[in-house]
């Protein structure tokens, strides 16, 4: 089953500049997706992961 129904938003807050790496796994640990690998300044940030096919 898919919790998300397709899909879900994700959002953080970064108080000072920083790497960021936002990464989904399945139940047996195996990497699904890279929502975020970036250098991110200080704020208010979404991501939006889609789980139709999963």
């Amino acid at each position: 089953p898919n919790p998300f129904n397709p899909e879900t938003k994700i959002k953080f807050d970064l108080i000072r500049a920083g790497n960021v790496k936002v990464i989904v796994y399945d139940l047996l640990g195996k990497e699904v997706e890279i929502l975020a690998n970036q250098l991110a300044a200080p704020g208010r940030y979404e991501v939006t992961f889609n789980g139709r096919g999963l």
